[in-house]
């Protein structure tokens, strides 16, 4: 059973409706929904799956089914088959090669996902890790679905994605298919703005300089002089120019019965 069937019969068991399940448990009813289908599932360890788990008990408790209690729900999730743990490391790797890749600019992403800039510059550099990882790729991914809504933004989603442009043409598609991305596992090395990263992390600039021999140069000690402006040597023949001419006034009065 995966977790989408499941949820959808604990709610048809409690006889309730999915707005109650998602004013007691703080999810929104769009992310709910996207529970519901199936086109969503949470993180295991996401304080919104712990909330989900804990609001159906308490509804079940209220019908008085006393056999249906937190850690039941919890234990009953667990044993569905897309239910996982978000892995917070690979999605900060795909977030960070994401915004390599797009070009998005971090103040008016981070405006929209509501994330301090420092926040993200601190998951960026593996300083701290989302304490939601589920909810800050939504964020992320609704943002990028919202915005690449050009020519050129789905042309660019679709060399990410690794998919045809034609298939991003919807907006919630582009969302489903960056949520899936971000928390995708792959070998970044294939992509190239990833292998040119790769690389430039890797890259030596003390091997460099040896295998070139630039070590071993010696430098000739020729006398330094600092360089000349044009303007400067303008000025100057200027000045000599007067002077001689000055001089030439001088010599003419001089001479002057």
């Amino acid at each position: 059973m995966k977790f989408h069937e499941q949820l959808n019969a604990y709610i048809e068991q409690l006889d309730c409706m999915a707005k109650e399940v998602s004013e007691l448990s703080g999810i929104s009813a769009a992310t709910l929904s996207r529970y519901r289908t199936g086109s969503r599932v949470p993180d295991a360890e996401s304080d919104a799956f712990l909330n989900l788990c804990s609001a159906i008990a308490e509804l079940a408790e209220r019908k008085r089914l006393t056999d249906i209690t937190a850690e039941s729900v919890h234990g009953q999730f667990m044993q569905t088959s897309d239910l996982r743990s978000r892995d917070a490391d690979r999605l900060l790797e795909n977030f960070d090669l994401l915004l390599a890749t797009l070009d998005v600019g971090i103040g008016r992403l981070c405006r929209h996902i509501n994330y301090d800039a420092s926040t993200v510059f601190r998951f960026r550099n593996g300083s701290r890790r989302p304490s939601d990882p589920e909810k800050f790729a939504s964020s992320v991914a609704e943002y990028v679905a919202r915005e690449w809504d050009s020519v050129r933004g789905r042309a660019a989603l679709a060399h990410l994605l690794g998919c045809a442009e034609d298939e991003l043409a919807d907006s919630s598609v582009r969302y489903e298919r960056l949520m899936s991305w971000l928390f995708g596992d792959r070998d970044h090395r294939n992509h190239p703005v990833s292998d040119f990263l790769f690389k430039l992390d890797e890259f030596d600039l003390n091997d460099y300089i040896k295998a070139i021999h630039f070590d071993e140069l010696k430098v000739p000690s020729v006398p330094f002089q600092m360089p000349t402006s044009s303007v400067a040597r303008r000025r100057s023949k200027f000045s000599r120019s007067r002077s001689a001419s000055r001089e030439r006034r001088s010599d003419v009065c001089m001479n002057c019965p």
